[in-house]
């Protein structure tokens, strides 16, 4: 037998947006209404995490536009948008 467990979310739940390094595991968390995204070093060990790169800053800014947006819009839209992640 095959038991699929989905988790469901609204923009509303998201709480902040959190980069983990790679190398050393060190995270950094931020509120998302107040996330910009720029260029940053991990604090620990100080590998770029985000890169001075035109492309990936402004896919960034671009997300976190996109779900100030769905939180500002809330319950004036017709609908109710939800994000779905399998659960492993």
């Amino acid at each position: 037998m095959t038991t699929i467990r989905r988790l469901y979310f609204e923009p509303s739940d998201i709480l902040a947006i959190q980069l983990e390094c790679r190398k050393c595991g060190t995270t950094i968390s931020c509120r998302l209404k107040d996330w910009k995204p720029v260029a940053a070093v991990c604090p620990n060990c100080l590998v770029p995490l985000i890169k001075d790169d035109k492309l990936e800053l402004s896919t960034l800014h671009d997300l976190a536009a996109a779900l100030n947006t769905l939180l500002t819009l809330g319950d004036r839209l017709a609908y109710q948008v939800r994000f779905e992640f399998d659960e492993k």
